[in-house]
């Protein structure tokens, strides 16, 4: 297992010969307008994204399109399902054009003639509105037109006829702009927008193009590049910064509020984003949906579902998974703030639990409808005692006790840290079938324990004491659950399919890939990153991933799930770029593991509110590791496995704006400063480090063609 390490001792390393420094401010400058992706297929989509709520939105699932073949919404309220565009009465239709999709918008090419759709970014939190532009090869008669789903709510004018319709416009020349305004607070019509048209427009790509470039990600392989950068521009734009910041985890949004999907996303949001400060206050009103009851049932957890003004508090884990989640944006970001005034929320969350729903072996008891994979009744009945409830519950406790332990309440961090160790004995006595080389899904009420082959058991894989238990779950999963296709909630060689018995979720593929690579078997953990690449770029809603697998269970399928798109790219950043972030000393920790497509990466990450760049170059001759931070000095502590197999590992000072290269070979370790050789101290050879040699038995599950269930 590879450890992951702080070294106290700070290396004071000097810059590098000209010749050797970085070339990071080389970065040619990305925009948006190279991510254009083509499609010819009835069953593609996308979703553009205003950032204040709204969204255009086609699934490809859709029965009949008419039309440009897509719905315009304003969070759960469906605006307008027809849009239609037309050059001298024909007209221009999604299945007849060759249509690029953009992730600021969606051009049709029709025969000569192009239309442009715009969801622009208006300066109102309130108010939403579309541009469709229509240019003719020729001087014709040009019409927009649309039927909203409410009467009198949408404004529509052109440029030139600026007064206001509700159903249609038009225009005779080459070119038009039409102008579609939303605003769910009063009418607003739209000839006002024309004076801002270019802004707006330009707004919204500036946003992704600032995106791109601030939170830089490149790689030798084109469609990785290009698939990190849609999932990057796809969860910003569900980050909403309207009237009120929120998230929105599936599209099209539903009217209640699941409260896991927005937990499940956060880490990856703060690190794929460079540490956005809408975090802060979502994380905060998450919170504030504590149930503070102390006689309560369900005293210290938050709300795992909110439709208006009614909560429903049965979600076993969600609060444990938010303070993992809290844990990583705190480390990430160093909100001292925030750290300060979510103590009590953290006290609440687990002295609930241990007044009334703690076992006396530690652990966490919950409902038979309580867990993940049982919804509103519906899916497997997991005993009381399931294994990512336990797994957790004990990190749960762990990050309380760190918690207790910075605010100097040593008392609390010592019944907490205590409360952890007693979780995480009974986890390792009570879940292992040694005999079967497997482990228990969950424990039923009189404490027989359950084998099921489910993903569930990884959630266990940091708690487990014993690195062959971790090897045997690994293969467990691998054999039965994990195909190329991503992984099974349940093992598809049993009969039967529905969305928790059996379904691919792309949320679940994190935990393997990270898992697999703990192994050093990247190369297989790739395999499973390929396929959700070629998922992102080329199947559903264009630059998205859904919550399961269309073809497993269709009815069920959500066809933009924002933890699936997070959990990609959480899986790019901390398991292969191996990046882990300590604001607060400050202090960065590389461990990469780079499969041979990602040899070579250039990418930025924010510590705190400060970049730093970094790039990686592994080839047969040597390890390069560049870093430049501009704002702030910190240490960098870092373990690399070099082409061969060996590795190194050690500490450097990274001084503030000064570009540092390490470079790594079998025979030596050197650093260099911008022109000064630097000598190295407490750096440590590992001949033969990685592993993948001694495990080479994982291999994937049979392939099953699943029937689909409506």
């Amino acid at each position: 297992m590879r450890i992951l390490f702080t070294i106290v001792l700070v290396i004071l390393l000097s810059g590098c010969q000209s010749s050797r420094k970085p070339e990071i401010s080389r970065r040619p400058r990305v925009s948006v307008d190279d991510l254009g992706i083509s499609i010819q297929s009835p069953d593609r989509g996308f979703m553009l994204s205003d950032k204040r709520g709204g969204y255009l939105l086609r699934t490809g699932q859709e029965s009949t399109a008419s039309g440009l073949g897509f719905t315009w919404f304003v969070g759960p309220q469906t605006i307008c399902r027809s849009f239609h565009a037309s050059i001298d009465g024909d007209e221009v239709l999604w299945e007849k054009s060759l249509v690029t999709v953009f992730p600021h918008k969606v051009v049709y090419v029709h025969n000569a003639d192009t239309v442009v759709v715009h969801n622009l970014f208006v300066s109102s939190a309130t108010t939403h509105a579309v541009e469709v532009e229509i240019r003719a090869a020729s001087v014709a008669t040009l019409v927009c037109s649309q039927k909203p789903e409410l009467k009198n709510t949408i404004s529509i004018a052109s440029t030139e006829n600026l007064a206001n319709s509700s159903e249609s416009a038009q225009v005779h020349g080459r070119i038009a702009n039409f102008i579609l305004v939303y605003d769910h607070i009063q009418r607003v019509e739209a000839e006002v927008i024309f004076p801002s048209l270019q802004e707006y427009r330009q707004r919204n790509k500036d946003r992704c193009d600032s995106l791109l470039n601030r939170m830089y990600f490149s790689t030798e392989d084109e469609n990785l590049t290009r698939a990190v950068r849609w999932a990057q521009l796809m969860a910003d734009g569900m980050l909403t910064t309207g009237s009120d910041i929120s998230l929105m985890t599936e599209v099209p949004q539903p009217r209640a509020t699941d409260i896991r999907p927005i937990v499940e996303s956060l880490s990856s949001l703060n690190l794929s984003l460079g540490n956005p400060p809408e975090l802060h206050s979502l994380i905060t009103r998450i919170a504030a949906y504590q149930d503070v009851e102390q006689n309560s049932p369900t005293s210290g957890r938050i709300a795992s579902r909110i439709s208006g003004k009614q909560m429903r508090y049965d979600g076993a884990d969600v609060t444990s998974l938010f303070v993992r989640q809290l844990y990583s944006y705190i480390a990430a970001s160093n909100d001292t703030a925030l750290a300060r005034s979510i103590f009590p929320f953290i006290q609440r969350s687990i002295d609930g639990p241990l007044s009334n729903r703690v076992d006396s072996l530690g652990l966490l008891i919950h409902g038979a409808n309580e867990t993940w994979m049982r919804a509103d009744g519906v899916g497997p009945r997991r005993g009381n005692r399931a294994i990512e409830v336990q797994s957790n519950w004990y990190f749960h406790q762990y990050i309380g006790a760190l918690f207790a332990s910075y605010f100097y309440d040593s008392v609390q961090a010592s019944v907490w840290g205590l409360g952890a160790e007693k979780t995480m004995n009974a986890i390792n006595e009570f879940y292992m079938d040694t005999l079967h080389q497997r482990m228990y899904d969950h424990l039923l009420p009189n404490g027989v324990p359950v084998y099921e082959s489910r993903p569930n058991v990884l959630s266990s894989f940091d708690i487990l004491r014993s690195e062959i238990s971790r090897k045997e779950i690994v293969e467990d999963v691998m054999d039965h659950l994990v195909t190329l296709e991503g992984v099974a909630t349940l093992s598809p060689s049993l009969p039967g399919l529905s969305l928790f018995d059996g379904a691919v979720w792309p949320v679940l593929s994190r935990d393997i890939i990270q898992a697999l690579a703990r192994f050093d078997r990247e190369d297989l953990s790739l395999k499973i990153t390929v396929g959700l690449t070629r998922s992102i770029l080329g199947e559903g809603v264009v630059g998205c991933l859904p919550n399961v697998k269309s073809q497993s269970v269709k009815s069920a399928t959500t066809p933009v799930y924002l933890p699936s798109i997070t959990s990609y790219s959480l899986s790019i950043y901390e398991t292969y770029l191996g990046v882990s972030i300590d604001a607060s000393i400050p202090v960065i920790t590389l461990t990469p593991l780079l499969p041979v497509p990602l040899s070579s990466v250039d990418f930025t990450v924010y510590v705190g509110r400060h970049p730093l760049h970094i790039s990686y170059d592994n080839d047969e001759q040597a390890f390069r590791l560049s870093v430049h931070s501009p704002d702030i000095a910190l240490t960098l502590n870092f373990l690399c496995i070099l082409w061969n197999g060996d590795g190194w590992k050690g500490s450097a000072r990274i001084n503030r704006d000064e570009h540092t290269l390490l470079v790594m070979t079998p025979s030596k370790l050197s650093a260099y400063r911008e022109d000064r050789d630097v000598k190295i101290e407490e750096a440590t050879f590992l001949a033969r480090y990685s592993r993948r040699n001694f495990f080479d038995g994982f291999q994937f599950a049979p392939m099953r063609q699943a029937s689909t269930h409506e």
